[in-house]
């Protein structure tokens, strides 16, 4: 089986095993559990659970997976490989569990996958049901990526609220958080979250210095609640630290407190929490604990968030000339002085990532005229992009 970029596909996901990274061992690892799952409802006859399953399965495939190997698929022949061998047995797995449930649609997918790859069987409703396969499983692994997932999408939207776009590197977010988990999850995976974070650090810690806590009871919660109690749980509570209350109630769920006669069990509910964060920090609330982005610029960040920008319209000025990922060309970018010598090293990168086989950037007029030409404003910046097919 072949693609269109000369990429073979064998179809067994254990011929590529050592080429398999933390990304494809995830998405394998949600669809072997998927199919577990899914296997265990049909045979109790929870039924209404399984449509929820398997869409949660494709969201992952075709959102997350696709998202983290963006790069990866457009690399070596054995990234090339690992992805496509990965993503053609997770859709044709979930296409087998589906077909009970869609038998048309999945018969569509189906055809549509057996006209490109000539698949040996005629039907999807042809195959025998699928067996998990436990190697593959890894709920440690799932558990990780999903709290990343939960860091990145918080970080994504603390950078809408910096008004700071995914292009634009950021020098640093502090993770706060006193699960284990979340230290474990990082550490496993925090180059995946720096990449789709665009970010250069990654810090984790249990409590971020640099922000003031304070908490004070929430007597609307606590009156109905304790009565009479109430008054002597505001002034036992004001004897403890709020960082101390807090970390209690983050790690076992509760914060107790011993009255004379009564233990009573606070929950964050109980509370009003207030955090005074720096104006160069904006902070995002998650289900782990908070996110606190760096949004302080500097010049080599800023610099480097021009070049992906001007990138960005190199391609869209490629795509708007028809030209296909294998062309060639030779480009030229004017801008001011100071930026066109602040880009310098990212030359090659720029090169590499547009096709350009020569690159000239400078704040003087191009020696001859170009086939194509555009102007792009990129925040107070304006460039002229200029490029013949090499």
């Amino acid at each position: 089986l072949k693609l269109n970029s000369g990429c073979e596909i064998s179809g067994d996901i254990t011929s590529v095993k050592e080429l398999l990274d933390n990304e494809e061992k995830y998405i394998l690892s949600k669809t072997h559990s998927t199919i577990k799952k899914v296997t265990e409802h049909f045979e109790t006859y929870k039924l209404d659970l399984i449509p929820s399953a398997i869409d949660e399965l494709f969201l992952e495939l075709s959102r997350t997976y696709i998202k983290l190997t963006r790069d990866k698929s457009a690399g070596t022949d054995d990234d090339k490989k690992a992805v496509i061998e990965t993503i053609f047995h997770c859709l044709i797995e979930s296409i087998k569990i589906l077909a009970p449930l869609c038998p048309f649609i999945t018969e569509q997918m189906y055809q549509n996958l057996k006209d490109i790859f000539g698949l040996e069987h005629e039907s999807v409703h042809e195959y025998m049901w699928p067996k998990p396969n436990e190697v593959f499983i890894d709920e440690a692994l799932e558990n990780k990526f999903e709290i990343a997932k939960v860091i990145i999408q918080t970080s994504l939207h603390a950078r809408e609220k910096a008004q700071l776009g995914v292009r634009w590197p950021v020098g640093n977010v502090i993770i706060e958080s006193v699960k284990d988990e979340v230290s474990a999850a990082v550490e496993s995976l925090g180059e995946i979250i720096k990449t789709q974070l665009n970010v250069k650090e990654l810090t984790v810690v249990n409590a971020f210095d640099k922000v003031q806590t304070t908490i004070k009871a929430d007597y609307a919660k606590l009156g109905p609640e304790f009565g009479d109690k109430a008054p002597e749980i505001i002034a036992k509570l004001s004897s403890s630290s709020s960082e101390s209350i807090l970390e209690t109630i983050e790690k076992e769920g509760k914060f107790v407190i011993d009255l004379k006669d009564k233990k009573c069990e606070l929950t964050k509910d109980h509370l009003l929490v207030k955090k005074e964060v720096p104006d160069t920090y904006i902070m995002g609330e998650m289900r782990y604990g908070a996110i606190y982005l760096d949004k302080t610029r500097t010049p080599e960040l800023d610099t480097e968030g021009y070049a992906r920008e001007l990138m960005r319209h190199v391609q869209s000025l490629r795509k708007e000339a028809g030209l296909v990922k294998s062309d060639r060309i030779s480009l030229f970018i004017q801008a001011e002085q100071e930026l066109s010598s602040s880009l310098k090293p990212w030359n090659d990168a720029i090169k590499e990532k547009v096709g350009a086989s020569q690159m000239i950037i400078s704040h003087n007029e191009p020696a001859k005229p170009h086939q194509q030409k555009k102007k792009a404003k990129v925040k107070d910046k304006e460039f002229i992009i200029e490029f013949d097919k090499a």
